[in-house]
């Protein structure tokens, strides 16, 4: 199976500044303005932010629009990441699938599952940065992209911590997760019990930008 969720650490600061200086202008300055910046930020990628355009179906038509549609704020939003993301593993579907299976019988909260694989909605983000002409132009039901601030990636990982062992000696419960996961693959014990391990491993690796670098997570839900 292909990937399932695509991972971009990125710098909230970097956001942040470039948001901030959208603050107290009029709604067509504030459109003209951010229309610039994403601009820039499409003509300067980062080597993840080209494949993070492709991610976003990112089309000149946006860069294009004269007129300031602000349809387009959403897109023109999204377009900034190119200038500040960076890459770090992906989570495999069949591993994506498995930690999704596996954790609610290990007495996971669901609402920490949905954070830990789909993050927060990017809405969410979009006030966080308390830019109100920028929200209000924002669709709250809107799931493609998902925000995992480090400090709750930090807190991911030590309730992982506190599961590991689960994953390195499964119970007949998990095991039966994982051979539904395993598409065609050996279904021995020690076959099983090796995908397991690897679900978990690629779950925490893909937090590592969060504990170790401090980035925020944005998370590509793809469908």
């Amino acid at each position: 199976m292909g990937i399932l969720h695509r991972t971009y650490p990125f710098g909230y600061a970097g956001l942040a500044k470039l948001v901030l200086s959208l603050t107290s202008l009029s709604a067509g300055d504030f459109a003209e303005k951010l229309l610039y910046q994403a601009n820039r930020a499409v003509t300067n990628p980062t080597s993840a932010g080209r494949e993070f355009l492709t991610d976003i179906s990112y089309d000149i038509e946006w860069a294009e629009s004269l007129d300031q549609d602000i349809n387009y704020v959403p897109d023109w939003f999204m377009a900034l990441f190119a200038s500040l993301v960076v890459r770090c593993d992906d989570l495999p579907y069949a591993s994506f699938a498995t930690i999704r299976g596996a954790l609610p019988i290990l007495g996971w909260d669901p609402e920490d599952i949905s954070l830990l694989l789909t993050g927060r909605p990017i809405y969410e983000l979009v006030g966080s940065l308390e830019q109100p002409a920028l929200l209000s132009n924002f669709n709250p039901a809107t799931k493609i992209f998902g925000w995992l601030p480090a400090a709750e990636a930090r807190d991911l990982v030590g309730k992982l911590n506190t599961v590991e062992s689960s994953f390195l000696d499964p119970c007949g419960q998990l095991l039966k997760i994982a051979k539904g996961m395993s598409f065609g693959l050996p279904t021995s014990k020690t076959s099983l019990t090796q995908h397991l391990r690897h679900a978990f491993t690629a779950c925490k690796r893909r937090l590592k930008p969060g504990t170790e670098q401090h980035h925020d997570l944005l998370f590509y839900n793809e469908h």
